[in-house]
């Protein structure tokens, strides 16, 4: 986890400023990891890849690690406005903490309370522009949430897909940006850019002061997504809901950032 971290903290100081180097210690860390806790998805709800994840391990190890890399990496994406990636790990920590009591051991629910006291306190700081996550911070938090979650499914029978509704958005940011920058923009995945949803609803407010679009940019994205918590929590067991959720949540993103997108267009014009 320290390393992650370190990684992080190279990337925010320049030190390390190559996407593809920090990717690849990426990968290592977290294969590692992996292997040496013997932490990994068992299930996704279907049979065929169901079967190959509990046959062949190594499947199960790549599985999970590329799992964890797009949680890591999607997180970075949306840590771009106050509140946003901490709020969101804030809000997917709130859900977990109104599920029964009795789906987790008392390990696991103190290091969601830990998890829990840490967010509150940066949240407050950082919608006063006192601190900021960085990369250190996004692969911190992104990490030991999945990581977390991982343990969750692991030791309950609840769906695998409730799990991925949780982490729907970073997951969702990171595919949505590379297909933006590589078939529509003509250009690299690591050419950092400005045209995440987040900055077109941060550029749709006007006439407000920076703060409090920041502030209200996160607000509304993670509130949102708290609602979508809220209604999953109540289908802990059904898959089908879960997906469903997932769908609504990836169409109604796409349509916003169109119509956000169109907006500021016809604003440019």
């Amino acid at each position: 986890i320290f390393s992650l971290f370190l990684i992080g903290l190279l990337s925010d100081t320049n030190k390390l400023s190559s996407v593809s180097k920090r990717f690849l210690l990426q990968i290592l860390i977290i294969i590692f990891f992996i292997f040496v806790n013997n932490s990994f998805i068992p299930e996704i709800k279907i049979i065929f890849f169901d079967n190959l994840l509990n046959k062949y391990k190594i499947i199960s190890y790549i599985f999970t690690s590329f799992c964890l890399l797009i949680l890591l990496n999607g997180s970075n994406f949306i840590d771009g406005v106050n509140i946003q990636c901490s709020g969101y790990y804030f809000a997917i920590i709130c859900a977990l903490l109104l599920l029964p009591k009795s789906l987790f051991n008392l390990d696991l629910y103190n290091q969601l309370l830990i998890i829990f006291a840490f967010l509150l306190v940066f949240i407050f700081f950082n919608f006063f522009d006192q601190c900021y996550l960085g990369d250190s911070g996004s692969y911190l938090v992104s990490f030991l949430v999945g990581t977390l979650l991982i343990k969750v499914i692991n030791e309950n029978p609840i769906s695998p897909y409730f799990i991925a509704l949780l982490l729907w958005y970073p997951a969702f940011e990171n595919l949505f940006s590379i297909i933006r920058r590589l078939v529509f923009n003509k250009k690299s995945i690591d050419n950092a850019d400005n045209q995440h949803l987040h900055h077109l609803l941060y550029r749709s407010f006007k006439n407000k002061s920076n703060l409090f679009k920041k502030n209200i940019t996160g607000v509304m994205i993670n509130l949102y997504n708290f609602i979508i918590f809220l209604i999953g929590i109540n289908y802990l067991y059904d898959s089908y809901v879960q997906v469903i959720l997932i769908l609504i949540s990836i169409i109604f993103y796409s349509l916003t950032y169109k119509i956000l997108k169109n907006n500021l267009s016809n604003e440019i014009r």
